[in-house]
């Protein structure tokens, strides 16, 4: 079963910048969708937030540059619309972000999972699209690749 999944800001900047205790499976995330062995996307939103972040912490625009032409290589951009933004704020999330972010996954056609670092902020998320952690989901993946 190859999965399709959208990811938030904090699990690309764990991944690529190692940062904290989900950095390994957050890397690991992005390298099963380099190596095409699930559908990884992100929002433009938290695409612009990646690079943001990537300048925050003195990273060049060459390494900007290269960093986000090689996850555009295997991520697909996906953006939220009128509708997107009107059903996120009627979600009542803690977090209008996190509710926009949530909301725009839920438009992609047979996702799967919504990984993020930060569960706590999707307490109002549907049954529909799971919500969770890098290291909870490649638990998952790893049981249906055993279960083969």
């Amino acid at each position: 079963m190859r999965y399709t999944v959208s990811a938030d800001a904090n699990v690309f900047l764990d991944g690529l910048l190692q940062r904290g205790i989900m950095g390994v499976a957050a890397l690991e995330i992005i390298e099963l969708g380099e190596q095409n062995k699930l559908a990884l996307f992100i929002s433009s939103s938290n695409l612009l937030n990646v690079i943001s972040f990537l300048k925050k912490v003195n990273k060049t625009n060459y390494e900007i540059t290269f960093l986000v032409k090689n996850l555009l290589s295997f991520t697909t951009i996906n953006s939220p619309d009128n509708s997107i933004f009107i059903n996120a704020l009627d979600a009542e999330f803690s977090d209008i972000e996190d509710a926009v972010q949530y909301h725009t996954a839920l438009q992609i056609k047979g996702v799967d999972y919504f990984i993020t670092s930060n569960v706590k902020d999707f307490k109002k998320a549907s049954a529909r699209l799971p919500v969770v952690t890098p290291t909870q989901f490649l638990s998952n993946y790893n049981k249906t690749r055993t279960t083969k």
